[in-house]
């Protein structure tokens, strides 16, 4: 093998390596423009495609607020707005949106501007209908989630929730984002396909490697190169709770009697989550339970959570309103999907626990 050919092969990976840092460090700007895409206001509606384009926008400078977006014209249907939409509300305002699919989160780390993109809104739910706003950052990717505070999510998990679609925001003078991707897939299969030359080259050349056996050594070689680059670029260490988060909406969780779960609280440190809203839980809940409402998204379950030093192998029943409520289900598996392994949901909930303390009450009379 020549030591040019070497040279330039390692160059280019180097280079390679260098361009993902770069894009996926935090700048100053951003660092500095994040607590203006920070909303103090608790948003509801079919407007998280609005607040997802202005979070990107005022990152890159703009003082729009939130409700210049919130029209008819960026949210066309009830179930909020589409991509056309989120593009016309973004170029309205001076910026450059590019749409674009089939993406990973290496392409975002490239792409140097914040992104829109299409996400479950739950990690139970099966579709993809909820906008945020994405900014890589220090090893992972920062959200920026309509009215709640920005959170920090590694790559597989980022990819266990995302549909690989979105919208590109970037100011008109600066260069494309694409361009900066398409670069980067050039120079990947460029460096791929000159180590494979290399090795065609070479294999013949070695001692006791006859013609018939260059193919099958080349192609055992060319797969391990591949697995190889795989290897460097994959988020392995947050691969598990990446595919814990993606299998989410298809978990299955036993169920229990409320009075068993009562009573596993009270004889084994067992937890009870009540899956109420939270001015239900206000009201009232069963003596012990902690709060973790039904409509809390993944990154603000840790929040509740916070401060309890809860174990991940600890057992924790989840009960809501009724037995015909299925609020308890749907935390239930957000909790699976985070790592917590022990999960049952009641058969009963809040109302027969009041209407079976009553009974209790009056027999006791």
């Amino acid at each position: 093998m020549q030591p040019t050919a070497v040279r330039c092969s390692f160059i280019i990976l180097l280079f390679i390596h260098s361009s993902c840092v770069l894009a996926s460090s935090p700048s100053s700007e951003s660092d500095s423009s994040e607590e203006r895409v920070n909303w103090t206001t608790t948003i509801t509606g079919p407007v998280c495609g609005p607040y997802a384009a202005c979070s990107a926008m005022r990152l890159l400078g703009s003082d729009c607020a939130p409700k210049d977006l919130v029209s008819a014209r960026y949210i066309g249907s009830c179930e909020g707005s589409s991509g056309d939409e989120i593009v016309a509300a973004i170029e309205d305002n001076g910026f450059r949106a590019q749409p674009a699919s089939g993406l990973s989160v290496l392409d975002l780390s490239v792409a140097g501007s914040p992104f829109l993109a299409l996400v479950r809104p739950e990690t139970v739910a099966k579709r993809y209908t909820h906008w945020v706003t994405v900014v890589p950052f220090e090893g992972g990717f920062t959200i920026f989630d309509s009215g709640r505070r920005s959170s920090f999510v590694t790559g597989a998990e980022l990819m266990a929730t995302w549909s690989g679609v979105g919208v590109f925001v970037s100011r008109r003078s600066d260069d494309s984002p694409m361009v900066n991707i398409l670069l980067f897939r050039s120079l990947q299969f460029t460096t791929l396909m000159l180590i494979c030359v290399l090795v065609w080259r070479v294999v013949p050349k070695l001692p006791g490697v006859g013609t018939e056996r260059d193919f099958l050594l080349f192609s055992t070689l060319f797969v391990v190169v591949c697995s190889l680059v795989l290897i460097c670029f994959a988020d392995l260490p947050n691969l598990s709770r990446g595919s814990s988060m993606a299998a989410a909406p298809y978990f299955q969780v036993d169920e229990v009697p409320l009075e068993y779960a009562i009573e596993c609280q009270k004889s084994s440190g067992a937890i009870l989550v009540d899956a109420r809203r939270e001015v239900d839980f206000a009201a009232g809940t069963i003596p012990g339970s902690l709060n973790v409402p039904v409509y809390a998204r993944r990154y603000d379950i840790f929040q509740h959570l916070d401060g309890r030093n809860i174990r991940k192998e600890q057992q924790i029943y989840v009960f809501c309103q009724s037995d015909r409520c299925d609020f308890d289900e749907t935390i239930a598996k957000q909790l699976c999907s985070l790592g917590y392994s022990n999960i049952a949901v009641c058969s009963a909930g809040y109302r027969e626990f009041l209407q079976h303390r009553s009974s209790a009450t009056g027999v006791e009379k």
